[in-house]
């Protein structure tokens, strides 16, 4: 056994039924960055390769995609500054530089008393965008005047009614998802296939996971024609993990429509709804731009010397 894999025997893959400890480190922590909620660590399991232990009393979640480094989210716990120095020392020992993730300007702060020398640097395409769940059910003001020109044309062009998630819909929603993925191409792109079967896996387990979320559907027709799905990141925070709409011409503004309808009756009270990152993807930051984000929740890449 080489000395990485015996540092890796500590860790464990990330299961359906460790939803109570993630939850348990979560509700005692509660999460800045829209990746630390359990449903987006489980649902991601398998293309990160996740692995989990608990130091003492602080969680550490590490991916194992990268076999040249360790690569782990900041530790959530009591200590996370000493669990970051044992993680720290197990990788010394294997060999392996290490390096944080995800980091947001709190830990950043944090580590700087800790002791431990290392090169910081943004990682701008990981930023969370969070925005006030007010604006974005109402759309008031200047700012938001392109979003109700496009969602007024799709309320011209369909008769639809947005339903709250339930485990009766859930066949429907996973059939529209492949349709998007038949019109996306997800077939031909490694990281759409891993996204689908990421989402795949939210459904499958929405009994255990417990997110929220709901559906567009066509009045006429029942159609199914987009999706949303969120959850609680903390008190007073939602974040959104997954939005589809039918990518088709013909239903133009369906991305807006869902977004108000998830703003309007999904945030239970929540002053501020986190819509994750843009992965630096030039349409998509356009997109999130456009909603006017309150704020960026800065996140950084911590590489330990």
């Amino acid at each position: 056994m080489t000395m990485a894999a015996e540092t890796l025997r500590e860790y464990k893959q990330i299961e359906i039924d460790d939803k109570v400890t993630f939850d348990g480190f979560f509700k005692a922590h509660p999460p800045e960055i829209s990746e630390y909620t359990f449903t987006n660590l489980f649902m991601w399991r398998n293309h990160y390769k996740f692995l989990w232990k608990i130091e003492d009393t602080t969680l550490i979640v590490i991916s194992t995609r990268d076999s040249s480094k360790i690569g782990a989210f900041p530790p959530v716990g009591d200590d996370p500054a000493s669990a970051m120095q044992a993680l720290k020392a197990s990788a010394d020992l294997a060999g392996l530089p290490v390096e944080l993730h995800r980091v947001p300007e709190s830990f950043v702060h944090m580590m700087s008393s800790a002791n431990l020398k290392a090169d910081v640097n943004e990682d701008r395409d990981n930023w969370d965008y969070i925005y006030s769940s007010k604006d974005l059910a109402t759309l008031e003001g200047p700012p938001f005047a392109d979003i109700r020109k496009k969602l007024s044309r799709f309320k011209r062009d369909h008769d639809y009614e947005f339903q709250i998630l339930d485990t009766s819909c859930i066949e429907q929603c996973l059939q529209m998802q492949e349709e998007w993925c038949g019109l996306k191409g997800c077939y031909e792109s490694e990281s759409l296939m891993d996204e689908h079967n990421a989402i795949q896996d939210m459904f499958t387990y929405w009994d255990t996971l417990k997110f929220t979320g709901g559906f567009l559907k066509e009045k006429q027709t029942e159609k199914i024609i987009g999706y949303t799905l969120g959850e609680e990141l903390n008190p007073n925070t939602m974040v959104v993990h997954v939005e589809k709409a039918n990518p088709s011409p013909a239903y133009f503004g369906a991305y807006q429509a869902i977004n108000k309808e998830f703003a309007v009756n999904c945030v239970n009270g929540h002053e501020f709804i986190n819509r994750e990152q843009d992965v630096g993807e030039p349409g998509l930051r356009r997109a999130k731009e456009s909603y006017n984000p309150v704020q960026m929740g800065k996140k950084y890449i911590i590489a330990f010397k």
